[in-house]
């Protein structure tokens, strides 16, 4: 099953330990071997690199390791596919522009009957095959609906996200997570721990960690500024390091801006 990985800080910073563990499950821990994607956003924008090849070994994925740029808010995502070919186009992250800012999503989990999210207005009809980019669509399309007064306060779009994540829940398995460039919103819900069971939760784990000092042991894999405080949030499908880690319930919302929790439902 796919992997996610997101994070939320109040200083630009490198999650080096957690990425490369990340990357492991793109084909050697983990048999998610179609496809892999990173967004790093820098301000309203952020740097998007995917390929649909296995991450665990990617030349372009080790480049990215090596290199990583220093962001307050990424998302990252390992393919297994259950629909769509082997190709860029379904290929998360996925983005789209709005108001100025770049929306980024990815998504674990399988929607039954996505075509059925339809018909989708431009610009938002999906480029690729998967229910990932057909939620996606959907929900740029009713955010774009909404008056700009309202679509610009992000409690109106928490509360479109909620609905939409309570509507499709109900349709198979929907964990997300989802960024504006400041806000990440999330959705936990359950997964396939072992082949041929059935799902459950948690689908997503959750792990804070708070810091004065970059030589803190609590910033441990970590590379942030000399001297620079540090709050972080980091939200993953698997326990990324042997830390506390701490499941998320069935169903839980969570909104973190700046390395802050803002809603936990």
């Amino acid at each position: 099953m796919c992997e996610l990985l997101g994070y939320s800080a109040s200083a630009p910073t490198r999650v080096r330990v957690a990425l490369d563990e990340f990357a492991r499950q793109g084909g050697e821990t983990a048999p998610n071997r179609d496809g892999w994607g990173v967004a790093l956003y820098q301000g309203r924008d952020a740097h998007i690199a995917r390929e649909a090849h296995p991450a665990a070994d990617s030349a372009h994925m080790r480049f990215l390791r090596e290199h990583e740029l220093a962001s307050p808010l990424g998302i990252a995502h390992v393919r297994h596919a259950t629909q769509g070919a082997d190709t860029l186009s379904n290929t998360q992250p996925f983005s789209a522009r709005l108001d100025g800012r770049l929306h980024v999503f990815a998504h674990n989990g399988v929607i039954r009957d996505s075509a059925s999210l339809g018909p989708f207005m431009p610009p938002w009809q999906p480029l690729g095959e998967t229910d990932s980019e057909c939620t996606f669509a959907l929900l740029m399309q009713r955010l774009a609906e909404l008056p700009d007064k309202r679509r610009n306060d992000w409690r109106v779009r928490f509360e479109v996200f909620a609905k939409l994540c309570v509507e499709l829940r109900s349709r198979g398995i929907f964990n997300v997570l989802f960024s504006d460039g400041e806000y990440l919103y999330v959705h936990a819900h359950k997964r396939h721990w072992h082949h041929g069971d059935n799902p459950t939760a948690p689908g997503l784990w959750h792990l804070h960690r708070q810091a004065h000092t970059a030589s803190s042991p609590s910033l441990a894999g970590l590379d942030v500024q000399a001297g620079a405080s540090l709050k972080i949030h980091l939200l993953a499908s698997v326990p990324l390091s042997d830390e506390n880690w701490q499941p998320l319930q069935e169903g839980a919302l969570r909104v973190f801006r700046g390395g802050e929790l803002l809603i936990a439902k």
